[in-house]
């Protein structure tokens, strides 16, 4: 426990965990080359949009849809560096055309370089047998698959978050100028990518920090003044650069932390309700348990940290972690880290009574109630569109106990929930208002595709939930449509005003008041969206 050293890997364990990846990939590239619509389409769409407008840029197009699409990204903000958006370009390239499956690839292989680093890390400080038990819920834990085939930058920054703190590790149980030099590099990398990744690497070095030198050390020590410099440096440049000068990542900087929410039971139960779509709770409760599992040192202080970190984060982003399930999905690696011991106590116990090797029976039990529990799940997805409200809210509370949520079924059946509707409306709205980058969008589910679909931009008009968060969480004063509008939208003169979230628009009746009252009406399509002509235009209203 928490040598420096790994033993080598039996030729038996080898071919068991090479069958393990080689399922894991299989599962994940099962339609791979459909659009992205399982996971999170606004933020994969969005991805895909900057990835065309620097594939197009490459090109020497200068054309509107490029300018449409580069548009959307400074209008959005540079949230993060588009780093997996340029590697995703060289694809495009190699490919001879935009592949939206290339970069749902390269996500798959960062989850899989993750789930070798976390498992390498189990056996170091947990065994053989926990570290089984690891790499299978790394693997097959039902979020973490739909995850891990996003086009987004969460999967990278997990992989290079599993990198940095294995290093740390390595770094204080045997000190080189070497291994802490390069942890505070890939740290730097990793908070660069995605500022999120910052506090469980940090948690791990001020712990592991604390375990072996005290707490003076930790705080003045030239080793952690150096390694939080350097660490933080390229990140804080650049999002300090971007806070300045980018308003929508102002916005992005103002909405992640709400201390308001602290006093909110809705805050804590949301968040709850997140850890339930990403690890599920059962397994998340246990995890923690786990915890005393590990060895005394090193091991304990190691995992312990990781927990610690992830509070800590949500603490601080305490807005997008119960609003944003994927903000949890780094969660996964740590509870994956966490169940290996406990799970083989609990195995132990059974192997005792009725004399069984241990590791096996880790290893199919774990298999098996996943697989298990997505069987239970999807058959009683196959009628959800039309099971009653209440009754599918207990369910999916239900599933949330061991990880499942909707994300699974729309990864098994694509096209259940009906975004080739979506994407054909988008085709036809964007010919509508002639591609035009000054809109405004009221589309709540999928903004990004309408623009990607539709080679159109804009801004995103609020859903009526925030109004709520508003007025309830943070006490702003009411404003109304108008000054709304006035205010956040005016400036950039937009064009346009499209909504495809018709549920939404009817649940802000002084919105659609101010448009009628104000504006003609371009296209009407009942059940599928309604743009206004907000600017006189060259196109005939739409009958």
């Amino acid at each position: 426990m928490g040598n420096s050293s790994v033993a080598p890997v039996s030729g038996k364990l080898r071919l068991l965990v090479l069958f393990l990846f080689a399922v894991a990939a299989a599962i994940r590239l099962y339609h791979i080359g459909e659009p992205p619509d399982d996971f999170h389409p606004f933020r994969q769409y969005r991805c895909a949009s900057i990835a065309r407008a620097f594939y197009e840029e490459a090109q020497g197009r200068a054309d509107w849809a490029h300018e449409s699409a580069d548009n959307k990204h400074f209008q959005d903000g540079v949230l993060e560096p588009p780093v997996v958006e340029f590697i995703s370009v060289g694809g495009y390239f190699l490919l001879g055309g935009e592949k939206l499956w290339f970069a749902r690839v390269l996500s798959v292989a960062y989850w899989l370089v993750a789930a070798g680093l976390i498992w390498r890390l189990a056996r170091r400080i947990a065994g053989e047998a926990p570290a089984l038990v690891t790499l299978a819920v790394m693997l097959f834990l039902p979020y973490g698959i739909v995850g891990s085939r996003a086009f987004q930058p969460e999967p990278l920054m997990v992989m290079l978050q599993l990198f940095t703190i294995t290093t740390v590790f390595n770094h204080f149980t045997a000190p080189s100028r070497k291994t802490f030099w390069l942890a505070a590099a890939l740290a730097a990398v990793t908070f660069l990518i995605k500022p999120t990744g910052l506090f469980a690497v940090f948690a791990v070095f001020g712990g592991l920090s604390l375990w072996h030198r005290g707490l003076k050390a930790t705080l003045l020590s030239r080793e952690s003044i150096i390694f939080t410099a350097v660490s933080m440096l390229p990140a804080v440049s650049y999002y300090g650069w971007g806070i300045w000068h980018v308003a929508k990542l102002q916005d992005q900087a103002t909405m992640s932390f709400v201390p308001q929410l602290y006093a909110h039971l809705h805050y804590w139960t949301s968040w709850a309700r997140m850890i339930g779509r990403t690890a599920g709770l059962l397994p998340f409760m246990a995890g923690l348990g786990g915890i005393w599992f590990f060895t005394r040192g090193p091991a304990r202080v190691l995992v312990a940290s990781m927990f610690g970190g992830y509070f800590a984060y949500g603490l601080v982003f305490n807005y997008h972690i119960h609003t944003h399930d994927y903000y949890s999905l780094q969660l996964i690696p740590i509870v994956a880290l966490a169940l290996g011991p406990i799970t083989l106590a609990a195995a132990n116990r059974f192997v005792a009574q009725w004399r069984i090797s241990a590791w096996p029976l880790v290893v199919s039990l774990t298999l098996g109630g996943v697989l298990l529990a997505g069987g239970v799940f999807v058959t009683w997805q196959m009628n959800l569109k039309h099971t009653d409200k209440v009754v599918k809210e207990r369910l999916k509370a239900g599933l949330g106990l061991v990880g499942l949520s909707e994300k699974v079924f729309r990864f098994v059946r694509p096209g259940y929930y009906g975004y080739e509707q979506m994407r054909a409306d988008a085709v036809e709205i964007g010919e509508l208002v002639q591609h035009s980058h000054r809109t405004v969008l009221l589309c709540v589910d999928g903004p990004m595709c309408l623009s990607y679909f539709g080679r159109l931009s804009g801004k995103d008009w609020p859903e009526s939930n925030l109004f709520r968060f508003e007025r309830d969480v943070r006490r702003l004063p009411p404003i109304t449509a108008a000054q709304r509008f006035a205010r956040g939208f005016q400036p950039m003169d937009p064009e346009y005003f499209i909504i495809t979230e018709l549920g939404d628009f009817a649940a802000q009746p002084e919105l659609k008041e101010f448009l009628d009252a104000n504006y003609p009406v371009l296209a009407d399509r009942p059940g599928h969206y309604r743009i206004y002509r907000l600017k006189p235009a060259s196109l005939p209203a739409h009958p």
